[in-house]
């Protein structure tokens, strides 16, 4: 019953899918959209068979989350217009797969010991919700790193660019140059700025920049896009423009280095006065943990418990502690009146 269930509902799942799909595909004759040429570019004789189209709809998916993981597999270097489908595929095959093993299990085992069921569907929900989120983030890692080493390129590229123009090249030529000096040292600034001249080629460079600068998504990127595109409006030369912005980007980035690094001084006054306090209480309190353990060992403790059940022991050290305060007060009146009597001897 419940393997028909799941495999009714995944059913029913994948025609919501297509029916939302079929509606919301664009109509004919509606405007390109410049958005929509980021999606990477499609080798010759690539294609998306029926069973992964038919795996990666299982799950509904929006057309904006589409777009989003699609963005992401270009910001990790996957510019294959088949890379979201087919990960979609495996994810959802994997998760059916996994799915009905634990189902399987907990059914079998479920007969004879119903706790250990239930373990096993809470384990295989574990595992479902594990694989459906992991690999997502683990794309996004890569693209965060991915982003972060062109990022760590850009003053060098910005050198490389205003060299090319100083001798009066254009643009154009200057990113497909740099593009081909930087594949072996920067690769994946290479192939962007491939990209770039491919579609510079194509369409326009500010349709190119402003392309590159979604899929970078990065301030330092808008800039340079923006900086490049107001030298090409107003025709004069960008060599002084670009060197001066590599140099604020590396006077930006030592800044924020040397910020860093001063803050890890104070951070490390935490783990610092951790790791000290074991060894300081041991100074402090060890001669006295010493001292307390010889005297439980030579049973100091039994004396003690003796002395406070002994009840004629106790009034006898109360009597000896009254005396003691008495005879403490008559000598201390006594040495009160020896002046008045040393002046009456005197009179």
């Amino acid at each position: 019953m419940l393997i028909a269930a799941f495999v009714g509902c995944t059913l029913l799942a994948l025609c919501v899918q297509l029916i939302a799909r079929g509606l919301a595909q664009k109509p004919a004759g509606e405007d390109f959209e410049p958005g929509e040429s980021v999606q990477g570019v499609r080798h010759p004789g690539e294609s998306i068979g029926f069973v992964t189209r038919l795996l990666a709809g299982i799950f509904p998916q929006t057309r904006g989350g589409r777009q989003t993981l699609e963005m992401l597999f270009i910001r990790a270097g996957q510019f294959s217009i088949s890379a979201a489908p087919r990960f979609l595929a495996v994810r959802n095959f994997v998760m059916l797969a996994v799915s009905g093993v634990f189902i399987y299990l907990g059914l079998q085992f479920g007969k004879q010991n119903p706790t250990l069921g239930t373990r096993l569907l809470a384990g295989g929900l574990i595992a479902v919700l594990l694989i459906w989120a992991l690999p997502g983030l683990w794309i996004q890692v890569l693209a965060s790193r991915r982003i972060e080493r062109i990022r760590r390129s850009l003053p060098y590229i910005l050198d490389m660019l205003s060299l090319c123009v100083s001798g009066s090249g254009s643009v154009r030529d200057a990113i497909g140059h740099v593009s081909r000096e930087t594949h072996d040292t920067h690769p994946d600034t290479s192939t962007e700025l491939t990209l770039v001249r491919e579609q510079t080629d194509l369409a326009t460079l500010d349709f190119a920049l402003q392309q590159f600068s979604r899929r970078m998504d990065i301030p330092e990127v808008a800039g340079i896009v923006g900086l490049i595109s107001q030298f090409q409006h107003l025709g004069v030369g960008a060599e002084a423009a670009l060197h001066s912005y590599s140099d604020s980007l590396r006077l930006k980035w030592r800044q924020a280095a040397e910020e860093r690094a001063n803050s890890k001084t104070v951070k490390l006054l935490f783990p610092l006065a951790l790791c000290l306090l074991p060894s300081m209480m041991m100074l402090l309190w060890g001669p006295a943990a010493v001292d307390l353990f010889r005297f439980m060992k030579d049973g100091g403790l039994a004396a003690v418990r003796e002395q406070v059940s002994d009840q004629e022991g106790l009034d006898a050290a109360r009597e000896r502690t009254r005396t003691a305060v008495q005879t403490r007060a008559r000598e201390a009146g006594a040495r009160r009146q020896l002046p008045t009597v040393n002046a009456s001897v005197e009179l």
